[in-house]
C-alpha cells in the first residue's frame, strides 16, 4: 500500500519573517524604482482600452482579442489609483513583490531554508521578471498564479482539507490570465503521475487530484468555446510573423532572458558570460543532485527538485513542440517558468556549501550580482517606443484640420493616450489589400482634411509593401518625414485639391 506523500512542515521564526521582508523589499524598489519613466507601449495602451470598459463589456472585448479576461478585470478594478504610467503598470508591481514571497514559502516546503533564500532572491533581482513587473500586461499575474497553485498543491497533496480548494481557484484563475498555464497544469500532472509511479500516493490522494483536475476544468469549461474560436480564427497572428516556429536557439534565447534578461546586448560581453557559465554551473549541480542516490532525509527536497524540474523543463518543451504546430513562443510568455528555473539554480548552489562553504556563497552572490548587472543596464536603457515624446512632438507641429494615420492602425491606442484629445487620429480599418483599395482610403481621407502626418512602422506586415505611403504620394507631396526610433517613420503629406 502506498504511503501518503509528505511534505516538510516548516516552523516559521522571527528572523525567517525578517528575512523574507528584507527579500520583498528589495524586491519592491527594484519593481518601482522608475517605473513610470518610459512611455505605455502598444500593449500596454491596449490594456488601458480594454480595461476602461464596464466588466461585461471588458469580457466581450477579450472573446475578440487572443488573451482571457482576468488581468483585464483587475486592471479595469486598478484604475482607482489613476491612468498615469506608474499607476497602470502598479498593479503588475505589487503582483511581481508577492510571487517573490509566495516562492520564499514554496522554496521552504519543497527544498528547504537556504534554496528558499537564494531562490527568492534570485527572483527578485531577476532582470527579466522585474521587466514585466513593470509593464500594464498580464504576464506578471499568471506568473503569481503558478507558483500559488504549485505551492497549494503540493500542500493539497501532503494534507488534504481546503487546501485543494485554493489550488483549483489559482489554476483557473492562472487559465483565464494566460493560457500558458496549461503548460504549468501539465507539468502538475507530470509530477503527480511521478508521484504515482514512485508509489508515494495513496489511492485517497489520487482521487482528490482527479476530482481537482475536474473541478478547475469545469470552472474554465464556459471560457472553453472562446479559446477555440479564437484558436480557429487564427488569434496571436503577430508571433507567426515576429518568429515563426521557433528554432532549437530559442530555447538557448530562453536561458539567456531568464539569466541576464531583455537587455542583454548591452550587458558588457564578460559579465554576460560569466553569468550564462555560472547559471549553467548551478544548472548541472541541480541535475548532479537530483541524479544522484538520495539520502532517506533528503526525499522530500528531491520530490521538491522533481517537481521544479518539471514545471521548467516540460513546459518549455511543450510550448516549442506546440508552436511546430502553431507559433506560439515567446519569452515573454514563458515568464511562469522562471521561478522553479531560479529555486533549481538555487538547489544546485546548496550542493556545494557542506564541501566548501565560501564557494557556495561566492557562487550564489555572483549570481545575484549578475542579476543586478543585468538589470542596472536595462533601467539605465530605454526599451519601449517613445511614444511620449514623439506624440509631443506631432502635438507642437500639427495644425488645425491636420490629421494623424497610424499604421498598422491600432498604434491609434498609444497615440490617443498621450494626444488627450489634443491630435485627430484616424479611426480606420485595416488596410485594404490591394492599391485600389488604398487610394479609396486616400480618398476618404482627403475629404477629412489636405495634410495628413503619416506614423508608419515601415516594413510591418500590416504594409509590407507600403502601399499607403505611395498612394499618398500619388495624391500629394511630401513635405517633411522624420526617423522615430522605436516608432518608425513619420511623414507629413500635403494632399492635392
Amino acid at each position: 500500500m502506498a504511503a501518503p506523500w509528505p511534505l516538510a512542515r516548516v516552523r516559521w521564526r522571527v528572523w525567517d519573517a525578517a528575512g523574507l521582508l528584507l527579500i520583498a523589499a528589495l524586491a519592491g524598489v527594484l519593481r518601482f524604482w522608475g517605473i513610470g519613466a518610459e512611455s505605455l507601449w502598444l500593449d500596454e495602451a491596449t490594456s488601458l482600452v480594454v480595461a476602461d470598459n464596464p466588466p461585461a463589456a471588458v469580457v466581450a472585448l477579450t472573446a475578440e482579442d487572443i488573451h482571457p479576461p482576468l488581468y483585464y478585470l483587475l486592471l479595469h478594478l486598478w484604475l482607482v489609483f489613476g491612468r498615469s504610467e506608474a499607476a497602470l503598470r502598479s498593479l503588475s508591481a505589487v503582483v511581481g513583490v508577492l510571487t517573490v514571497a509566495a516562492l520564499y514559502g514554496l522554496g521552504r516546503e519543497l527544498l528547504g531554508e537556504r534554496p528558499a533564500v537564494l531562490g527568492a532572491l534570485l527572483l527578485a533581482t531577476a532582470p527579466l521578471h522585474i521587466w514585466y513587473s513593470q509593464e500594464a500586461r498580464m504576464y506578471a499575474l499568471v506568473t503569481l498564479w503558478a507558483v500559488l497553485a504549485s505551492w497549494l498543491m503540493v500542500r493539497a497533496l501532503a494534507r488534504g482539507g481546503w487546501w485543494w480548494a485554493g489550488y483549483v481557484l489559482c489554476t483557473a484563475a492562472g487559465l483565464y490570465t494566460h493560457y500558458y498555464m496549461g503548460f504549468v497544469v501539465l507539468a502538475h500532472n507530470a509530477f503527480a503521475g511521478y508521484l504515482l509511479v514512485r508509489r508515494r500516493l495513496a489511492g485517497r490522494q489520487v482521487r482528490q487530484w482527479l476530482f481537482a483536475q475536474i473541478a478547475w476544468l469545469l470552472l474554465f469549461a464556459p471560457w472553453l468555446p472562446v479559446v477555440v474560436r479564437q484558436v480557429q480564427g487564427g488569434g496571436g497572428a503577430w508571433v507567426s510573423y515576429a518568429g515563426g516556429r521557433p528554432g532549437l536557439a530559442v530555447m538557448a534565447d530562453t536561458f539567456i532572458g531568464f539569466t541576464i534578461g531583455p537587455a542583454r546586448a548591452d550587458v558588457p560581453a564578460l559579465v554576460r558570460r560569466v553569468a550564462y557559465v555560472l547559471y549553467a554551473l548551478a544548472m548541472v549541480l541541480a541535475g548532479w543532485r537530483l541524479a544522484r542516490p538520495r539520502p532517506a532525509g533528503d526525499r522530500e527536497h528531491s520530490d521538491g527538485a522533481v517537481l521544479g524540474a518539471l514545471w521548467f523543463a516540460l513546459p518549455l518543451a511543450a510550448a516549442w513542440l506546440a508552436s511546430q504546430v502553431k507559433p506560439m513562443y515567446s519569452l515573454r510568455y514563458a515568464l511562469p517558468f522562471l521561478p522553479p528555473f531560479c529555486l533549481l539554480a538555487a538547489w544546485g548552489v546548496e550542493a556545494v556549501i557542506p564541501r566548501n562553504k565560501a564557494a557556495g556563497l561566492v557562487l550564489a552572490g555572483a549570481l545575484v550580482a549578475a542579476n543586478l548587472a543585468g538589470t542596472a543596464v536595462m533601467t539605465e536603457l530605454p526599451q519601449k517606443p517613445d511614444w511620449r515624446r514623439w506624440t509631443e512632438a506631432l502635438i507642437a507641429e500639427a495644425q488645425a484640420g491636420d490629421l494623424v494615420v497610424p499604421e498598422p492602425f491600432w498604434n491609434a491606442k498609444p497615440l490617443r493616450y498621450y494626444a488627450g484629445g489634443r491630435l485627430t487620429i484616424y479611426d480606420g480599418a485595416p488596410l485594404p489589400a490591394t492599391p485600389a483599395g488604398v487610394q479609396d482610403c486616400v480618398a476618404e481621407l482627403r475629404t477629412v482634411g489636405t495634410r495628413v502626418w503619416l506614423v508608419e512602422d515601415v516594413g510591418h506586415y500590416g504594409d509590407p509593401d507600403r502601399l499607403l505611403y505611395q498612394a499618398l504620394m500619388m495624391n500629394g507631396q511630401r513635405v517633411k518625414s522624420v526617423r522615430a526610433a522605436g516608432i518608425g517613420e513619420i511623414t507629413l503629406f500635403e494632399l492635392s485639391r
